[in-house]
Parts: C-alpha cells; structure tokens; sequence
C-alpha cells in the first residue's frame, strides 16, 4: 500500500471499551440497560467483563459498529480532508477483545504546510 498510495498523514489506533460501553453490554445480551442512564460504577467491573466475554459475537458486534461509525464519521466524513486510502489490521488483546490499527492516506498538499517546520 505505502509504495502504491505512499507514506500514511496519519496513523490511528481504536480500542473501544467494550467492558464499560452501555451498548457493548446491551449487545452482549446482559441486563436490560437504559444507555442513556447508565453509570458504569453501578455495575461491578469484574460482572461487565464477565457478560462481555462470555458472548464473544457480541463483542465483535460492538467493535465492527463502533469502527464503523468512526471510520464513515471522522475519515469518510472530512474530518481529515479528503481521503485516498486507509487499511490496517485488527489485533487482539491478552484478554481477547480487538484493537484496530489505521493508516490514512490523504492528498499530501493539504498537509504540507501545516506540519511544516519552517
């Protein structure tokens, strides 16, 4: 990719925290839990990582939506100028849940200036 787009503006890692996320645990087919009202300090932490990593579809859920959003949002969306290419994989933590690293490519010309040293 980098000798075809050339070297990535910006590179981006996203872990969401599924652990104290009122969807992510709404997902994960726990409680019935109001997103609008929750208080993670409600909910003993060891009990969240416990229904989350018992239905491990439901993490993955959470985490493809929430990329999702941020990627049509933030990269898609403009919020970097315009977008040639991103890519990157997803990895896994000791504890199984996924992390995603992202290389951006935009058009060279609208950063030039603005990170410029001189």
């Amino acid at each position: 990719m980098t000798v075809y787009h050339g070297l990535p503006q910006i590179f981006i890692t996203l872990n969401p925290k599924d652990n104290i996320s009122p969807i992510a645990l709404f997902y994960a087919g726990g409680e019935r839990i109001n997103v609008k009202s929750f208080y993670p300090h409600l909910y003993m932490a060891g009990d969240r990582l416990k229904t989350m990593l018992n239905n491990p579809l439901a993490t993955m859920e959470y985490f493809h939506n929430t990329i999702d959003t941020i990627i049509q949002t933030m990269l898609k969306g403009g919020m970097f100028g315009d977008l040639i290419h991103y890519h990157g994989p997803i990895e896994y933590q000791g504890r199984g849940t996924p992390h995603a690293h992202l290389m951006v490519h935009s058009p060279e010309s609208q950063y030039s200036d603005r990170f410029s040293s001189g």
